[in-house]
């Protein structure tokens, strides 16, 4: 068996080596698995940054996905849309993921995280420009669709890289921590989106609805309206659309411009003896992943039931109805499920990164909870039990923590059951399948005849399939291994 402890003498770093001019060190960490008292692992404050401007690079990419799905009911009436249209919209995330997934899995292996970071942030900065430029309104659409390609495009680094940032800037006892919060502020994407749209862009009221506006007169026909609006009440919704754009373009420039200025592939010295250990190459590593179940059980229960939930989520305003739940409700509902799944995440992150394993049994208990919750909400949406507003936020909301908190242990344990495959590469293949199966929900939400209620018993499946699944896995923890032997040694 090959003992990856052992390193090229060439390939660590001397403490005298470090030029001070670099990063200011906070931390000096363990020396390195050969004994060499020359040769240290380090921490660097850089790590925060690289940590914080990664986040909200992701958070905006996923503010940005998720655009529509909160003012869907204003865009139908304003714009002309369907429920088709919406649903396309945020398939552009699924289809340009699982079409760019391979090439960027091999720019963070081969390039490292700097030109990976370029790209990215390139690519989203191109999709919110175009967002932003004024056309008719009969060629609004395919500016909207254009540019939520390039989002999409963007989005492969941003939710594969979290495990590889960890690997890369962290220290053992942080990396599941730091994991969980860059996945987190995904889900801070989300949310904030669904309070950002709202509060933006005003909603409509319909005849049927709740209130009346008198300058509004609508029928309907499927999920698409008919609707006569005084010119002045559907260019100041358009305003407000258009406002909407220009924040997002707005804040992502300036993230743009941080990226350009700094953002290294890696620190000048490893945080620990398993950062510094050579990694398999992109192919070797490709084929160990496709052969090993210590892989593929673990990823699909990651891509099965959260890929299945992310999708889910954009679209409760259509799958819960106007009649039962305003867009205004929807929106906030989301909010508060994405911050407790965000907060939800890192408590329970930091809890595993201090008992240093036990990810399987944790991962079996939540992943039970969540089949009864969707199981609850099912019940709600059939009318088998009574529906009711408090019952939708609490089991939004705990379902919301359930899932966001199994997506960094999902990663965690699979890298380290993988590991010496790049963490890129397992995280890569993990998200390109949670993409496919989000692609393949929203394709079906594509066809209006076949209607929402089959997406609550596809979430329960997802769920409910994951727990046998976790039940014959063997996890192993590889890399934390090596990184407890190195620092014994030093002890």
């Amino acid at each position: 068996m090959t003992d990856y402890s052992k390193k090229d003498e060439n390939e660590p770093l001397l403490a005298s080596d470090l030029s001070p001019s670099i990063n200011s060190v906070n931390n000096m960490y363990q020396p390195t698995s050969n004994g060499n008292t020359n040769e240290v692992y380090r921490t660097y404050w850089a790590r925060w940054y690289i940590l914080i401007l990664f986040s909200l690079v992701a958070f905006m990419n996923y503010v940005t996905w998720n655009t529509w799905g909160p003012i869907a009911d204003t865009a139908k009436t304003v714009l002309g849309w369907t429920n088709a249209d919406i649903a396309l919209l945020t398939n552009w995330g699924c289809i340009a993921y699982v079409l760019s997934a391979p090439f960027f899995s091999w720019v963070m292996d081969v390039k490292g995280l700097k030109m990976s970071m370029l790209i990215t942030s390139t690519l989203q900065m191109i999709g919110v420009a175009i967002r932003c430029i004024p056309v008719p309104l009969k060629y609004l659409k395919w500016v909207m669709n254009i540019g939520h390609i390039f989002l999409g495009l963007a989005g492969p680094l941003l939710q594969a890289g979290p495990p590889l940032v960890s690997a890369v800037w962290f220290p053992p006892h942080q990396r599941t921590t730091s994991t969980a919060f860059l996945t987190a502020m995904t889900y801070m994407g989300i949310a904030c989106s669904f309070l950002i749209g709202p509060l933006i862009v005003s909603d409509v009221q319909h005849k049927n609805g709740t209130s009346i506006n008198e300058s509004i007169y609508d029928s309907y026909e499927g999920d698409k309206p008919h609707t006569t609006m005084i010119p002045s009440v559907k260019h100041d919704h358009l305003q407000e659309i258009n406002l909407l754009m220009y924040i997002e373009a707005g804040f992502m420039a300036i993230l743009f411009i941080m990226t350009l200025v700094y953002f290294p592939s890696k620190p000048p010295t490893p945080p620990s003896a398993s950062a510094e250990t050579k990694r398999e190459d992109f192919l070797a590593g490709a084929k160990i992943l496709f052969r090993s179940s210590q892989f593929w059980l673990p990823a699909l229960c990651y891509s099965i039931s959260s890929g299945f939930y992310d999708v889910w989520g954009t679209q409760l305003d259509a799958i819960f109805g106007i009649d039962k739940v305003s867009q205004g409700i929807v929106g906030w509902i989301g909010f508060y499920s994405n911050i407790a799944g965000t907060i939800g995440s890192m408590i329970l992150a930091r809890i595993v990164d201090l008992i240093g394993g036990k990810m399987k049994l944790v991962l079996l208990v939540l992943t039970f909870c969540g089949t009864v919750c969707v199981v609850w909400i099912t019940l709600m949406c059939d009318n088998i039990i009574t529906f009711n507003l408090p019952s939708v936020y609490v089991s939004l909301i705990v379902l919301a923590v359930i899932i966001r908190t199994t997506i960094p242990l999902y990663f965690e344990i699979t890298v380290e059951g993988t590991y010496p495959v790049a963490e890129g590469i397992t995280a890569m293949i993990m998200t390109w399948l949670n993409n496919l199966y989000g692609l393949i929900f929203l394709l079906v939400f594509l066809s209006p005849s076949i209607g929402v209620l089959w997406t609550n018993y596809s979430l329960l499946g997802a769920m409910a399939i994951c727990i046998p699944m976790l039940l014959v896995y063997q996890e192993r923890y590889n890399r934390l291994s090596q990184d407890t032997v190195a620092e014994n040694k030093h002890d």
